[in-house]
């Protein structure tokens, strides 16, 4: 019998791959819902290219996770970079942080964000002998 804390080493490394999921089946809610609610009005939700890509690259990273583990860390890492820089977006609204250094002007999706940290301190030790071996 599987204790918890076997079945969290075997599978920490999904986590944000099922976050990214939930995020994805959330826009898909909320694409059928068919309409949002922002400052009392209500409006026409539409799915755009973004969305898209974002269901892409997770069903990518999950399709490697059981398929071609060895690739699994990298596509991840790949579809978080793509949400990161707003390439795609896995929620449904397009949230940015601005980081202006005079003229340069770079916008990151604070969702991505997140859940790379929250990847890197599930795989802290992983990481860690990877860069340092």
């Amino acid at each position: 019998m599987t204790t918890a804390k076997q079945l969290y080493q075997k599978y920490k490394t999904l986590m944000p791959a099922l976050i990214l999921t939930g995020l994805c089946a959330y826009t898909l809610l909320t694409f059928i819902r068919g309409t949002v609610e922002i400052s009392g009005f209500n409006l026409e939700f539409n799915l755009t290219k973004k969305h898209y890509g974002a269901f892409i690259a997770v069903a990518i990273s999950l399709i490697s996770y059981f398929a071609f583990r060895q690739f699994f860390n990298y596509i991840l890492a790949f579809t978080l970079l793509l949400g990161l820089f707003c390439i795609i977006n896995f929620t449904p609204f397009d949230f940015i942080w601005p980081l202006e250094i005079g003229s340069f002007k770079i916008n990151f999706q604070p969702t991505a964000f997140l859940v790379g940290i929250f990847a890197i301190i599930l795989n802290f030790k992983d990481l860690k002998t990877f860069f340092y071996t």
